[in-house]
């Protein structure tokens, strides 16, 4: 409608207006052509509640508001009860105005980052100044939580209101622990340095003098490469000094990790997994007790290189793992590999025709590995004296290959292998007579280490086919069998004519022991003795086609009744006694599509003596019985899952992250078992059982571990993992989680009952990053406390 008298223009409806970069939508809109201000508000429907409140985008910026005035010239507003979205949080205020710079002042509002219209908590603010892509400055405020004001006042506050990364203070947390005090930790700065780039210091401190300080980047750098770096320093001190339970040391860790797109360099990659720490660390560090329990840790940085249409491959590496039993540490500085794919060097060229010869089937390839190792205990890892602590090596295999079929059915593949090393150490024993002791010498130089070995082998496949009568259930049972047979010998290296063992004196009786020179070598020696043995092996699959309505093409469905049952053993015709060695089977196949069997173990033809040591005697021969069973395994894996909940919608599922990934950003460790809200529940039954009589004594173990997830409510889960020892008869490792879902806030809990690691971990706080440090409480009790009997 126009009014040319008073030059105003209204629209009634879905009325919008566009002036350069903004746009306004409302149900009603009044512009004044004078001095080009807008009005705009919501309309009442039928219930009598406002319908259309305009909306208003100005600079990529969306505004919800109740009314609004806007001068186009001027770029001014005032605004009533508006709703903005300020990058991670929500500006509500009573009275707005929006100076032209797109600054906000704001007058009794309410700063929050729950999404909902009426939100679940908010500062109740008495004045703010929002400051786009900047940060958000608000007065004096108070918390309120489920519209119950709280006495938490701030006389002023700073939030940041950025696009991308920004650099800012990393406010700390508080809390004690018994055995370092009272302390205040993780506090420190983040450095956002660029878009590829970012950089975070941390520091703790503890009252009683123990501190950690660390360092992390974080890189990425699209369709190249990301990773990144940690690097933690850790000066632990428990006790008082002078008491039996004092305990002082320095601990390190340093984690990196490095992935390369695929498409960036095409033929060569550059990765890195690197875990380092020393023994004290990890019980500092509150990483996962299963990390705790780990035995061993393991670290890599490779480069690999190939070539297009070329069978070379190269790989250069760095290696690190170290045992956490007894603090021993092993580094591959370097490791490298160089590989060429097996080839048929009288193959004709692709675009000569005719029938292939018998020649033209010969195929070889090569495999070189140089590695320099280092092994030394923590304790002698800083001091730098790595002084005839290396091995080192260079090792080189060629296998030879060949292939025919013989009357179609049988699979013969004849082969030959060659291996060297080159050592540049050997070793020297000796009988000292004046000290009553065997001594070993390092002898420097040269010296190359060489072994052969020639086989064939045959292999074949046979069906079997059982067919039942038309009209019932089940039409068929197929067995397949995939026998094998191979045939090596390897000559005898330990002949003096190759100078590979020496005989040494061992004690003062005049006994003496032959011993080769290459023992301590990174890839051993050649072995002492020949071989001719003949190995065989035979596998079977059992299925079975049933009938089956859910097929409405052919009717059945295949279902395996035994995925693979396998046997196998080898029988050494040069050998001195005992030619034939132990029988070995395993097996597995799935049942029900949620429960998996596997099993395996070994049988023995070798009679036992009165002792329980074994003869060389064949048990037939003395009791007319085949073989013994010296060791058996069975493992059972049961999976149970409940279907999807139907009243999950989907804009529902999109409100609710994961709870586990809530669980860490609150402080909760990353070991909390995963929740998932759209799955009312899971559980997992493992039971392992392990037999063993290699003699007359046998022993045997039994474990069985469960873990479940269940949704108890639309916003309640609970998480457990468990299981008994059998044979200790002891619960093993047992934990337990709680998650709500508070839609803006997250709550966990975890608790381990039992065990070296008996702790608990309560946290709730606010899921946005802009105030997770700030809104949160934990509270916890730590199992370090515990370990060292606090």
């Amino acid at each position: 409608m126009y009014n040319f008298r008073d030059k105003k223009m209204s629209l009634y409806g879905k009325g919008q207006v566009k002036f350069q970069k903004s746009q306004l939508n409302a149900n009603f809109i009044e512009m004044n052509t004078t001095n080009k201000v807008v009005f705009a508000k919501g309309t009442p429907d039928s219930t009598g509640r406002l319908a259309g409140k305009p909306i208003f985008q100005d600079n990529g910026e969306t505004f919800n508001m109740e009314t609004i005035f806007y001068n186009f010239d001027t770029k001014k507003a005032k605004i009533t009860n508006i709703i903005t979205k300020q990058e991670d949080g929500y500006m509500h205020s009573a009275i707005t105005k929006k100076m032209p710079d797109n600054s906000i002042n704001i007058a009794s509002g309410k700063y929050t980052t729950c999404d909902h219209e009426h939100p679940h908590f908010y500062l109740n603010v008495s004045k703010a100044k929002v400051i786009p892509n900047k940060r958000i400055v608000v007065g004096p405020s108070n918390l309120v939580i489920e519209d119950v004001p709280l006495p938490l006042f701030i006389p002023f506050g700073f939030f940041p209101n950025t696009k991308g990364r920004a650099s800012g203070v990393l406010l700390p947390t508080y809390g004690e622990e018994r055995t370092r005090g009272f302390y205040i930790g993780d506090g420190g700065y983040y450095f956002g340095i660029n878009e590829i780039w970012d950089l975070e210091l941390r520091g703790s401190l503890y009252t009683l003098g123990s501190w950690q300080a660390s360092a992390s980047t974080r890189y990425n750098k699209r369709y190249e490469y990301q990773g990144s770096f940690k690097f933690q320093v850790m000066h632990n001190v428990i006790g008082d000094k002078g008491s039996t339970d004092y305990y002082k040391s320095n601990d390190y860790t340093f984690n990196w990790s490095h992935s390369q797109d695929p498409k960036a360099h095409p033929g060569t990659t550059l990765s890195a997994s690197v875990n380092f720490s020393t023994s004290g660390a990890r019980y500092f560090t509150y990483q996962s007790p299963k990390q705790n329990l780990a035995t061993s840790a393991s670290s890599s940085i490779s480069y690999a290189k190939s070539w297009r249409d070329k069978p070379y491959n190269l790989s250069i590496g760095l290696t690190h793992s170290q045992n956490n039993t007894d603090s021993i540490y092993t580094f591959g500085l370097p490791s490298l590999s160089f590989n060429v794919n097996r080839i048929q060097p009288f193959l004709r060229k692709k675009n000569e025709d005719g029938k292939v010869r018998w020649y033209e089937k010969f195929g070889l390839s090569y495999s070189g590995e140089l590695n320099n190792q280092l092994t030394i205990k923590e304790k002698d890892l800083f001091d730098g004296n790595f002084k005839n602590k290396f091995k080192n090596g260079i090792k080189h295999s060629v296998p030879l290959s060949y292939n025919f079929n013989l009357f179609n059915y049988l699979n013969f593949s004849p082969s030959a292998n060659y291996n060297e090393r080159w050592y540049f150490s050997t070793i020297r024993k000796k009988w000292n007579n004046d000290a009553k002791r065997l001594e070993i010498d390092t002898v420097k130089g040269f010296k190359r280490a060489y072994d052969y070995s020639f086989g064939v082998g045959t292999s074949t496949t046979m069906y079997g086919m059982f067919t039942f009568k038309k009209g019932m259930a089940i039409q068929a049972i197929r067995h397949k069998i995939t026998p094998s047979i191979s045939y090596s010998y390897t000559p005898d290296f330990g002949n003096p004519k190759y100078g590979f063992f020496k005989t040494v004196q061992t004690d003062t009786l005049g006994h003496t022991q032959r011993y080769s020179i290459f023992e301590q070598g990174i890839y051993g020696g050649p072995s002492a003795g020949n071989s001719s043995a003949l190995s065989f092996s035979l596998g079977n699959n059992l299925e079975m086609k049933v009938r089956s309505k859910k097929d409405t093409v052919t009717g059945y469905r295949k279902i395996k009744i035994l995925e693979n049952l396998s046997l196998s053993g080898s029988y050494n015709f040069l050998a001195d006694s005992m030619k034939l060695s132990n029988i070995g089977f395993n097996g597995n196949t799935q049942l029900l599509e949620k429960l998996s069997v596997s099993f395996g173990g070994s049988f023995s033809p070798y009679a036992l003596a009165p002792n329980g040591q074994i003869t060389k005697e064949y048990l037939y021969h003395k009791q007319k019985k085949l073989a013994r069973l010296t060791n058996f395994s069975f493992t059972l894996d049961w999976s149970l899952s409940g279907a999807k909940s139907n009243n999950v919608s989907t804009a529902n599922a999109s409100q609710n992250p994961i709870v586990s990934q809530r669980s860490m950003e609150a402080g909760m460790p990353a070991y909390i078992p995963y929740a998932n809200f759209e799955v009312p529940w899971d559980l997992r039954f493992g039971y392992t059982f392990n037999y063993s009589k290699p003699g007359k004594l046998s022993t045997t173990s039994q474990i069985l571990n469960t873990s479940g997830n269940v949704k108890l409510t639309q916003k309640w889960a609970i998480n457990a993992t468990s299981g008994y020892d059998f044979t200790m008869k002891n619960i093993s490792f047992t934990q337990i989680g709680i998650t709500r879902d508070l839609h803006c806030w997250a709550m966990s809990f975890s608790w381990i009952p039992i065990g070296q690691f008996q702790s608990w971990n309560f946290s709730i706080n606010v899921n946005s990053g802009v105030l997770r440090d700030a809104l949160k409480y934990k509270k916890n009790e730590s199992y370090i406390d515990r370990q060292y009997g606090y």
